[in-house]
């Protein structure tokens, strides 16, 4: 289950937290992506520890529904 798409406290949340982005000019922007999509994307970020890794985590909980979902401000570094 997802917080953040069945929680309405969540919702509430999250829209506060979009209008204090809009106000400071950053928008992030987000993509659910495949499990080895997700591991080879995290793999580089400094701190990532094997239970975020998706491979890990659908072996090591079975019965949970994982959504990786990536964000980012779109900047890319270049």
């Amino acid at each position: 289950m997802s917080l953040t798409s069945h929680s309405p406290a969540m919702t509430a949340v999250a829209s506060a937290a979009s209008d204090v982005s809009r106000a400071n000019g950053t928008v992030l922007d987000h993509r659910v992506l495949d499990g080895a999509v997700w591991d080879r994307a995290v793999s580089g970020f400094d701190g990532v520890c094997q239970e975020q890794l998706y491979a890990y985590a659908s072996l090591r909980w079975p019965g949970v529904a994982l959504e990786p979902v990536l964000f980012s401000d779109g900047d890319d570094g270049a």
